[in-house]
């Protein structure tokens, strides 16, 4: 699976984590910090449902509960 994005900081080009797949990461993790991390990504609105999908059917067989995560995309556009 190949997902970095390429980010500007500082001037510098630096490959990250695209948001849909750091918000599977973050509830996956399941720490408080992780779970509110991933609740302010959905509150930015800048995750694409379609996108989270797609990847989470990629994942899902290593997840502890799919299901959660798939209810969460219901708050997703």
């Amino acid at each position: 699976m190949r997902t970095p994005v390429l980010q500007n900081i500082g001037g510098v080009g630096v490959r990250v984590i695209n948001s849909e797949l750091l918000f599977i990461m973050k509830m996956e993790l399941g720490r408080d910090k992780d779970t509110n991390d991933a609740m302010l990504l959905l509150q930015q609105g800048i995750l694409r449902k379609d996108r989270f999908l797609d990847y989470l059917s990629l994942v899902e067989e290593s997840l502890g509960d799919p299901g959660t995560l798939r209810v969460n995309s219901g708050m997703m556009e």
